[in-house]
């Protein structure tokens, strides 16, 4: 099978076919630079657009800017990976926060691990036994605790040297 067969362009006036003289060259595109860009320039990319993508047409004046720029960005995706596109990325995002979410778990079970173990040491605290030959304190006063020199065992400021 030769070159001229292998795309049927029967009815397709002769002018309009591919490699005629009237085919535009990629360079005549509007180009939307990175960074720059211009309220004209996204009004002249969104009016090529529209021509090509009927769907572009339901789009709002006040959120082209967002579309021009959805699409441009779509562009990139599919220069840098012409299968999956900006798929890929998206994909990529999703497992982030996927993984975000299992360490946001692993945390929270911490935090109650932790506050489970705080209230058995305060309850502990609660019920500690003092010597008979202490006088009896309080350890806990209004849910505070309570440090003074009885239940010390002894005043800090003339701790004995022997220790």
């Amino acid at each position: 099978m030769d070159d001229d067969n292998f795309i049927d362009d029967t009815g397709v006036d002769p002018a309009d076919r591919y490699g005629s003289d009237n085919e535009g060259f990629i360079g005549d595109a509007p180009q939307l630079e990175t960074g720059h860009e211009t309220r004209e320039s996204l009004d002249i990319l969104l009016g090529k657009a529209v021509s090509y993508n009927p769907q572009a047409e339901v789009v709002e004046e006040r959120e082209r800017e967002d579309a021009v720029k959805s699409m441009v960005y779509e562009a990139r995706g599919r220069l840098r990976d012409p299968v999956h596109a900006s798929a890929g990325v998206v994909f990529h995002l999703q497992k982030h926060v996927q993984d975000l979410l299992e360490q946001l778990e692993l945390t929270r079970a911490s935090i109650l691990e932790s506050k489970g173990q705080i209230n058995q040491l305060m309850s502990s605290l609660k019920n500690v036994q003092y010597h008979d030959h202490q006088p009896k304190s309080t350890l806990f006063e209004n849910g505070n605790i309570v440090l003074d020199d009885t239940i010390l065992g002894s005043n800090l400021i003339e701790f004995p040297e022997e220790c």
